[in-house]
């Protein structure tokens, strides 16, 4: 017999591919991004902003998104510290 509660709840792995795809959506919409900014930044300013604005909230969606998949990893604290710190190192 399965567990009634847990068969309508996402599994971890599933919560961390959907986060995942998330995260590439939105890097792809920003690497799109970059080739209308320099478009628009020629034509109008005021469109430049605009875009500029736009690709902001999509970094910070993916900052949003990075920090909650790495609750879902399996690796302890001290070692996901420890990746967190060799990715940007003290000044």
């Amino acid at each position: 017999m399965t567990k009634g509660p847990e068969v309508n709840q996402p599994t971890d792995q599933e919560k961390l591919a959907s986060l995942r795809q998330k995260l590439a959506d939105v890097s792809g919409k920003m690497q799109a991004l970059s080739t209308e900014e320099q478009m628009a930044a020629e034509k109008d300013p005021k469109e430049f902003a605009n875009l500029f604005q736009t690709q902001t909230d999509l970094q910070a969606a993916i900052k949003d998104l990075q920090e909650s998949i790495k609750p879902a990893s399996k690796s302890g604290d001290v070692s996901q510290h420890t990746r967190d710190s060799s990715r940007n190192p003290p000044r």
